[in-house]
């Protein structure tokens, strides 16, 4: 939504499916605490305000109760809800590597399976040893 209402030339087709979608994109703060309708430029002002007339009681009907209210996690401060850590999280290594697309999420279980084969070759003897660090 940020980068609908940025645009040079209003396509208030996207803005209207955006809102449709999800009508709070509009309270929502981005990095640098901005909401969307921040980023429009001064000659875009009264196209937009004409827009939002115009779908305002499709988009926040008042059966919804106060229309004027947004969400309350819309108005939280950017970055205040960070996503813990995940439990068994992958190699840096890996996790580059299918970042920079050298490698597909699903040939983690390829090495998977490799480190099982490799595990079944260990002799008796070597049981007790952890191979995997768990």
């Amino acid at each position: 939504m940020h980068d609908c209402c940025w645009a040079a030339r209003p396509c208030f087709e996207i803005a209207r499916k955006l809102l449709e979608l999800d009508s709070s994109m509009l309270f929502i703060l981005d990095i640098h605490g901005s909401v969307p309708l921040t980023y429009v430029t001064k000659k875009n002002w009264g196209a937009w305000n004409r827009f939002l007339g115009q779908v305002m009681d499709d988009i926040f009907p008042v059966t919804n109760g106060n229309k004027d209210d947004a969400p309350p996690f819309c108005c939280a401060d950017p970055d205040t809800r960070p996503v813990p850590d995940p439990v068994d999280p992958l190699p840096k290594e890996v996790a580059a590597m299918i970042a920079n697309g050298e490698m597909q999420p699903d040939d983690i279980e390829v090495i998977e399976e490799d480190i099982v084969d490799d595990d079944s070759s260990i002799d008796d003897d070597d049981s007790s040893i952890d191979v995997r660090g768990t």
